[in-house]
């Protein structure tokens, strides 16, 4: 029974080395306890010994796939973003599990302003004076106001992808943040679901350089006027009635 658990010792590091070197990946184990199982535990305990070494095992490579998995990089089919971005492994997944499973089309989107009039005050022609806002249309509990959805221009996958592209590469250092005292977005970038419907949204105000999002995207990156005049070019290209003020 010596010679049997002798040559179970060696079959089991031949075993672990071939399977080892395939992750390349070194592992520490008991060599002790395989080179010399037969002083540890009685031959009548070969059976229980096999079970406690298989369950050892596949722990170990168990967590070896886990880590293999978790630094192979994440890439979304549809949309790719950035090998290196500002999100985190979780927000990554998450957000391509959105766009891959959840997003059908990708629009851009001019909004309309707020206005009313002002009965106190006419005009040149005895009218009343019409005062416009800009104001956002995602609201606090995630509701868009598509009713204030001007322009709607379909976007190609190659444009989407270098836009988020553009939204999501990695932070920059930079000496310090602006501080906006206004928030007027014209634009908008709109996500729908093979039923039409709209299920994510992204405003941006081009004048004080700020963006917002629903709550089911990650927050895109602080942009520098470099980011932005990308940005421009995107939405000049598919809104007619593009203007920035």
């Amino acid at each position: 029974m010596t010679s049997v658990n002798g040559r179970l010792a060696k079959k089991q590091f031949q075993w672990l080395n071939s399977h080892s070197a395939s992750y390349q990946i070194l592992c520490c184990v008991d060599s002790f306890m395989f080179r010399n199982c037969q002083i540890i535990l009685a031959p009548k305990c070969y059976g229980k010994l096999k079970r406690n070494y298989m369950i050892k095992l596949k722990a170990i490579f168990s967590i070896l796939i886990v880590f293999q998995v978790s630094s192979q990089e994440i890439k979304c089919g549809k949309y790719g973003l950035p090998s290196q971005n500002n999100l985190d492994s979780s927000q990554l997944v998450q957000f391509c599990g959105f766009l891959d499973k959840e997003v059908k089309q990708i629009n851009l989107v001019s909004l309309n302003p707020i206005c009313w009039e002002d009965e106190r005050r006419t005009n040149s022609k005895g009218k009343p004076v019409v005062y416009c806002i800009f104001e956002s249309v995602i609201n606090k509990n995630d509701s868009i106001e598509e009713n204030r959805f001007k322009t709607i221009a379909k976007i190609s996958k190659k444009d989407a992808s270098q836009m988020l592209n553009i939204l999501y590469q990695p932070e920059r250092d930079l000496p310090y943040h602006s501080l906006t005292l206004c928030y007027e977005p014209r634009h908008g970038i709109a996500f729908y679901n093979s039923k039409k419907k709209l299920i994510g949204f992204i405003e941006v105000c081009f004048e004080c350089s700020e963006i917002r999002n629903t709550s089911n995207l990650p927050k895109p990156r602080y942009l520098i006027n470099e980011d932005y005049i990308e940005l421009n070019n995107i939405f000049s290209k598919y809104l007619q009635d593009y203007i920035t003020k």
